[in-house]
């Protein structure tokens, strides 16, 4: 999962939040138990695309609306359904030499290796967001 000091460091560097609001926001997910990605887009200090967008370049991938991108039917079921729900990744796609992954959690290099290992190919990977991966998993 997306670190809470990265979101918070990519939202005061794009002075889209102050510290002391950072830290309600951050006091409050933790009391109510939500995630801050929810919180931050909420309470409108940035939209949940722009958000991922700005997460993805720090984590030097980039980000995928699974939503509004084609999707190859053929590499969805290249993973079984309990990994794609545990692991919240999809393949999603194939363009040589890589497959195309869709997670939300980029730094989960186990799980990225697991990928690789099963697909027999190396990968190229995308950040996207927890209900993206949902919906095309209920699909």
């Amino acid at each position: 999962m997306l670190h809470a000091e990265r979101i918070k460091r990519i939202l005061l560097k794009n002075k889209r939040i102050t510290e002391q609001k950072w830290q309600e926001l951050f006091e409050k997910a933790q009391a109510t138990e939500t995630d801050l990605i929810s919180l931050v887009t909420l309470h409108h200090f940035i939209e949940k695309n722009e958000l991922y967008e700005f997460l993805a370049q720090d984590l030097g991938v980039e980000f995928i609306d699974l939503k509004t991108t084609p999707l190859d039917p053929k590499t969805l079921d290249l993973l079984p359904l309990e990994v794609m729900r545990a692991d919240k990744i999809v393949v999603f796609g194939f363009k040589k030499p890589f497959y195309q992954v869709a997670t939300v959690d980029p730094d989960d290099l186990q799980t990225l290796d697991f990928i690789r290992k099963k697909l027999g190919q190396d990968i190229k990977i995308f950040l996207t967001s927890d209900e993206a991966i949902a919906s095309v998993i209920e699909e």
